[in-house]
């Protein structure tokens, strides 16, 4: 089915809202965990574990839906978002009636961290669906609308603290989650819309010719193939993601820990802010460029972001000074920068469609797992030795992931999807 200009354009512009907010919410919730936990009064240890509880909850919840939505009868990505944001909403709520630390917030923050990470593969999701509803649909852009927002977050909140208590980080995450629904909404609706249009029209000549893409993706059966299946058939992507989960734990340990290097340095939780706001800001440059960087190598600028991601955590190993880190912006653009969009457009090019909720769930879920691992035993490290040898103990451990990530790419480039 042909889709108009302006529809197209709708769809597109509810996704980069979608993104924009999405990143705006986890700005405050995520990127500021380490810094709330610690202003309630937990230690590192005890926040470490908790994070890493947290991801527990993100790293199983959408392998858990995943299935139900490749099924693709009981459960849409977007009917999944609203209904996580609701528990999110309340779980929000409920952690501004506490200001001391304690087993009640601490299994609240759990749930309401743990939500928030869950949120990302199915955001990635409603894409995936939206381009094989016929919509031609720019993921980069909207993604790159999404470090946008992070980087006015991240600046926004590194102001606010200086004046505010830390309460004012939930208080703009729920604003943002808000905002959220109500653009996951109109993109749901949207989508019911062409499927009904779809479903109506799928008999005629016209869309057989074209539906390669739009009548026969959207209607064909998806299978409700369990995650053990799936990566059975799978076993090449599955050892990309094993490699993933060890690269990501490095950067895991420094997006979870960025307040305890800062401040080892001499730094402030406004010099955090500033930080992530000036990383997420090359994260636009990168998404933007993405199309064009990788239009014929797609597979090797993704093997290249990933040795850059371990080339970032040694270097925050090494880092000397407040603004020494800066600098370091040229290793998160050319590898989280280029990653994201790269890790998705490789899924979509090796995972058929009846199995693409699964495979962006497992591929997001893990830097979920990269930061279960590194919350378990970064909080525990940087209470018993310094900063510096943590980071380069995960620098190792991220090493040892891109040669597994490299062994798999090679391997799937000499296959056929």
């Amino acid at each position: 089915m042909n889709i108009g200009k302006n529809e197209n354009r709708k769809m597109n512009m509810d996704y980069a809202l979608i993104q924009g907010l999405y990143w705006c919410a986890y700005g405050a919730v995520g990127s500021y965990a380490a810094f709330y936990l610690q202003s309630l009064g937990f230690s590192g240890t005890v926040t470490g574990t908790v994070m890493a509880l947290a991801c527990t909850l993100a790293f199983f919840l959408p392998m858990v839906l995943s299935p139900i939505i490749d099924e693709g009868r009981k459960l849409t990505s977007t009917g999944a978002l609203l209904g996580i944001i609701a528990v999110q909403l309340a779980a929000g709520s409920a952690v501004l009636c506490f200001t001391r630390a304690g087993i009640i917030p601490g299994i609240i923050f759990i749930i309401w961290m743990g939500l928030m990470w869950a949120l990302l593969p199915l955001c990635t999701e409603v894409c995936v669906d939206a381009e094989h509803c016929g919509y031609r649909m720019e993921y980069s852009t909207g993604r790159a609308f999404g470090s946008f927002s992070y980087v006015v977050t991240s600046l926004t909140l590194g102001k606010l603290l200086e004046t505010y208590p830390y309460t004012v980080i939930t208080k703009l995450a729920l604003f943002a989650l808000v905002l959220l629904a109500a653009a996951v909404f109109a993109a749901g609706r949207s989508l019911r819309k062409q499927r009904a249009k779809i479903a109506g029209d799928r008999t005629s000549e016209a869309d057989a010719k074209r539906g390669s893409n739009t009548a026969e993706a959207a209607e064909r059966p998806r299978r409700g193939k369990s995650i053990p299946a799936f990566l059975k058939q799978y076993r090449d992507f599955g050892l990309l993601l094993l490699g993933l989960g060890l690269v990501l734990t490095g950067d895991g340990a420094v997006a979870v820990f960025l307040i305890n290097i800062v401040e080892d340095l001499g730094g402030t939780a406004a010099d955090m802010g500033y930080i992530n706001a000036a990383y997420a800001a090359l994260e636009i440059l990168a998404m933007l460029l993405w199309r064009r960087i990788s239009k014929k190598h797609g597979d090797t600028v993704l093997a290249l972001s990933i040795c850059f991601f371990v080339g970032k955590t040694l270097f925050f190993a090494l880092v000397r000074s407040i603004p020494a880190i800066y600098p370091g912006v040229i290793l998160h653009f050319a590898g989280y920068g280029l990653y994201t969009p790269a890790i998705v457009a490789y899924t979509i090019k090796k995972i058929p469609y009846e199995d693409s909720a699964k495979a962006q769930s497992l591929a997001a879920s893990m830097g979920t797992l990269g930061v279960i691992l590194s919350s378990i035993s970064c909080g525990i490290l940087i209470d018993r030795i310094s900063v510096r040898k943590t980071m380069l103990l995960f620098a190792c451990v991220g090493a040892a992931g891109a040669i597994l990530c490299i062994t798999a790419i090679i391997k799937m480039r000499k296959q056929k999807r």
